[in-house]
């Protein structure tokens, strides 16, 4: 949903969209390098911002926390200029080029200074991606969820196939049952189980 939105905006609204795969796809490469970047810097969104003392920071990490504040100016000047959404979004993923370099100059290893800018810069790239639908912390927090079930189907449908294995009947219909009682059928084929969720 994200690559499509992010297509919709890719031009200010007057102009006219050349809807194509190549556009589509463009977007989509798009919010992946959004998203990679907002994954790193997850692990830094809690970091506590009434820590960050300037006079502390190194050049690199004053220069993220100026291109933070640039981001936002620019992105707010974009949106005024006539809601142009084509200009606030390059203006957004300029800013994410500039912490991609940080991060690698980093190595990945910030200072606790520069936890706290990119803790900065993790919080703002959220409200301006969040301006334009094109990015959804609760739709993140439900592709992990989905990550988990299938993961969690995956071992049980394992402890399943062993039982079958062992000829332990009682116990693949058991798992099989209880299943069915969440709503989760399992389909036995030749080449395995699926499962599926009935709502």
């Amino acid at each position: 949903p994200e690559a499509i939105r992010h297509f919709l905006i890719s031009a200010q609204y007057r102009h006219p969209l050349d809807y194509n795969t190549i556009s589509l796809k463009e977007s989509t490469s798009a919010i992946r390098r959004l998203n990679n970047c907002l994954d790193a810097l997850t692990p830094y969104q809690t970091a506590n911002q009434r820590g960050l003392d300037e006079k502390a920071l190194n050049e690199a990490e004053v220069a993220l926390l100026q291109s933070i504040d640039a981001m936002r100016d620019g992105f707010e000047m974009a949106m005024d200029d006539d809601f142009n959404t084509a200009e606030a979004i390059g203006v957004i993923f300029k800013f994410i080029g500039e912490v991609n370099q940080f991060l690698a100059a980093a190595g990945n290893q910030p200072s606790e200074g520069g936890k706290v800018v990119l803790g900065k810069a993790y919080k703002h790239l959220i409200d301006v991606c969040g301006v334009l639908g094109i990015y959804s912390e609760k739709r993140a927090s439900s592709d992990e969820n989905a990550v988990f079930i299938e993961q969690l189907m995956d071992l049980i449908l394992e402890v399943r196939q062993g039982a079958r294995r062992r000829k332990d009947w009682e116990t693949s219909d058991n798992i099989r049952d209880r299943l069915k009682q969440l709503h989760v059928e399992l389909q036995d084929t030749r080449y395995g189980t699926t499962w599926k969720r009935n709502t």
